[in-house]
């Protein structure tokens, strides 16, 4: 939903406020009623194709995939070119809150702004689901804030007569906003991503749409009446006019920094989404195979993406935001009306593949009205944009014709739609990428590696802590981030090509561990989110007791977002261990800290593990004025001592000693021999957790060695 939101939320409502009130007046709140309900029954439609079809990405896919290569041959492009158009729209926009902060060219800021986000969606950086989920929170905090605030502040006499226009001012402004309500469909190109497809695709897809279309209209209300409709000098910014007059100062910054966060953030969205559509048709020869190229180190359909942001900018600096934003929707009515009759079809063909869990209700009236709303409301557009739209169709027929036609190796639904769907476990499976075993009696340590975190410091103290106690193994998995504009689906299949660098790379660490006596099995994934495939998989086994991942080190980042290893401690559904490393492969003296926390127990009892398997010199640093039994609670620490150590708790090998905070006492006692430090990971709660994390984290970054910060999933267990 934050997907769909994040462009709905965005330049449409900031910019295309004052533009529609211009065309319709105060019944401009009725055109943006219309509009989500000419989208909706599109909506409902693409939420029956996607979980049909959970591995598909995007209209282009569903409609090539059930009408043919000549269908998708239309809606590629028109989805392509609409987005293009788009960008340029939501860059003008953001040109103009820009100047509106400060006394800069708008070309110059669209520039700049086309070009950063243009190398952002190069390099594959993205905006975390934790920062954009708070982006379009803020979004809709602030116009839900302005729609009641704003009541209150409504002249009646603004909104007398309510259809200045008539009738036909509020269908001819739907047509310009339409280009507002495409963030639902952006949903269907992750599909392959969502966990529970059948609930979450049809929740997101359509309550995205209602959400928005209850948003805009009661925003459009009270805009109309705070600013007269017949006077509004800069109509790119005069939503920040209504928020100062609402709210005063206040209001007017608000206003100004939502528009430039919903304008930058529907910018790189577009420019993600868009380069998806132009990949998979290079992918697929409706465009030449020039364009399905994927950058060897960042992951990305690069030539698409320079191409797309390329093309906004041209765009953005002929000007002209509402024409640019017309176009666009006129674009996207052809897609919509091509996704209603892809449907209609596959539901009349019966074909054996095509289940959906989610079926459109009143088939096949309700899907067919909204495919003749979405042609419909092309003939609101004014002339401009109803030729350009029907001129770009024409070409994208053309080029079929004359060059695609030959070469693409599109099916439509008489092709074998179950190959092309397979799922990427089978496809592992097929190819052997996949080695770990099914099932196990063993108990399994879960080791992650990723590109922050190599591997060699991780795989040793796993292979330790496996000799430590008998019947362990250990599962290798390297984890591949691919970025939001790769597929999962292409990224697989590149990542097929470049499978043994990534097979050298774990067989190495795998084979030393063999030496060793250790079973070790190995593990690879692609994956958008590396901190949720391992929580999957850790859920997936029962096996697995520990997971043990490495120290993302980033310190402003662990501030602002939580890194795979935060996320990880976070979520997992089994002990969790962290490793900063610093040379841990050779351990001759273990600190630990018996802190009485609720994580000291698995603290104590791995670091007892590591020092069998080692026979290094453990140190245990207790609380002072009591039994070191009183900062280990449910241990019995004598008789560890006695199991670790069988010359006694005198033994040199192991020593105890007091501290006032046992965790500061390990930084004490830390010398220049010591080589890892066991601590206990910050207590739980989701305020105190996160006040004292960093406290935690500040002793793991003062350490003079290597630190395993421990999270227990039973520190609640008596």
């Amino acid at each position: 939903m934050a997907i769909g939101l994040g462009t709905m939320m965005g330049a449409g409502i900031f910019v295309l406020s004052a533009d529609a009130a211009q065309r319709a007046g105060p019944g401009a709140a009725l055109s943006f009623i219309i509009a989500g309900l000419v989208v909706l029954p599109t909506a409902m439609v693409v939420s029956e194709l996607v979980t049909a079809m959970p591995k598909a990405g995007g209209s282009y896919h569903l409609i090539s995939r059930t009408l043919g290569p000549l269908a998708g041959a239309l809606v590629g492009p028109a989805n392509w070119l609409g987005l293009m158009f788009a960008t340029g729209f939501y860059l003008i926009g953001f040109g103009q809150f820009v100047r509106a902060l400060l006394p800069v060219p708008s070309w110059a800021v669209m520039l700049a702004a086309g070009v950063g986000f243009t190398a952002l969606n190069y390099r594959g950086a993205k905006l975390t689901g934790t920062v954009q989920r708070l982006i379009v929170a803020a979004l809709i905090l602030l116009l839900a804030a302005f729609s009641v605030g704003g009541y209150f502040h409504i002249e009646s006499r603004l909104h007398d007569p309510f259809l200045p226009e008539g009738l036909g001012g509020v269908l001819a402004a739907v047509g310009l906003i339409m280009v507002s309500f495409t963030g639902f469909e952006k949903i269907s190109t992750v599909a392959e991503e969502v966990r529970k497809p059948e609930r979450n695709l049809p929740l997101a897809i359509i309550g995205s749409v209602i959400i928005a279309t209850v948003l805009y209209a009661a925003v459009l209300y009270v805009f109309t009446g705070i600013v007269p409709f017949d006077r509004i000098p800069e109509p790119e910014t005069a939503m920040v006019r209504a928020g100062a007059a609402v709210f005063g100062s206040v209001g007017r910054a608000a206003m100004l920094i939502g528009g430039l966060l919903a304008t930058a953030s529907s910018a790189n969205a577009a420019i993600l989404a868009s380069s998806r559509i132009n990949f998979a048709m290079g992918r697929d020869h409706i465009l030449p195979p020039w364009f399905d190229a994927i950058h060897p180190r960042h992951l990305t359909p690069h030539r698409s993406i320079l191409v797309t942001g390329g093309g906004a900018i041209v765009l953005a600096l002929t000007g002209g935001a509402p024409r640019l934003a017309e176009i666009s929707s006129a674009l996207f009515m052809i897609s919509y009306a091509l996704l209603t009759a892809g449907m209609i079809v596959m539901r009349q063909l019966d074909a054996d593949w095509y289940r959906p869990d989610f079926r459109v209700p009143f088939f096949p009236w309700l899907p067919a009205a909204g495919g003749m709303a979405a042609i419909a409301v092309i003939f609101t557009m004014d002339r401009f944009s109803q030729l350009s739209g029907l001129g770009l169709v024409v070409l994208s027929l053309a080029w079929y014709v004359l060059w695609a036609r030959r070469r693409t190796s599109v099916q439509g639904e008489l092709g074998n739609w179950r190959e092309k769907i397979e799922p990427l476990a089978q496809i592992r499976s097929a190819v052997g990428l996949q080695q770990e075993p099914e099932h196990t009696t063993h108990k399994e340590i879960l080791v992650v590696i990723d590109e922050a975190c190599p591997g060699a410091g991780l795989a040793s103290l796993a292979v330790s802590l496996a000799r430590g106690e008998e019947d362990q193994d250990v599962l290798l998995t390297r984890m591949i981030p691919v970025p939001d504009d790769l597929s999962l689906v292409d990224a697989e299949q590149f990542f097929l090509r470049r499978r043994p660098e990534f097979e050298d790379e774990v067989e190495a660490l795998a084979s030393e561990g063999r030496r060793r006596g250790i079973r070790i099995y190995r593990h690879f994934e692609v994956t958008r989110s590396p901190a949720n495939s391992v929580v999957m998989l850790a859920e997936g086994r029962p096996s697995v007791r520990l997971i043990l991942v490495g120290w993302h080190k980033s310190r402003w980042r662990r501030w602002l977002q939580a890194t795979i290893d935060r996320e990880i401690e976070r979520r997992a559904p089994c002990d969790v261990a962290v490793l900063l490393d610093r040379n841990v492969e050779q351990l001759r003296r273990i600190l630990v800290a018996a802190d009485g926390s609720p994580h000291a127990r698995l603290a104590f009892r791995l670091a007892g593990e590591l020092r069998k398997a080692c026979g290094v010199e453990l140190l245990v640093i207790g609380p002072a004025g009591g039994r070191p039994s009183d900062g280990l609670p449910g241990i019995d620490v004598d008789q560890w001592l006695a199991e670790t150590a069988p010359d006694g708790p005198d033994s040199p090998a192991v020593r105890m000693v007091e501290a006032e905070r046992p965790a500061h006492g390990v930084m004490d006692h830390a010398r220049s021999d010591t080589d890892l430090a066991v601590l206990s990971a910050s207590p739980d709660g989701p305020v105190r957790g996160w006040l004292t994390s960093h406290r935690s984290e500040a002793l793991v970054n003062r350490a003079p060695c290597s630190v395993l910060l421990i999270h227990s999933t039973r520190a609640d267990t008596p």
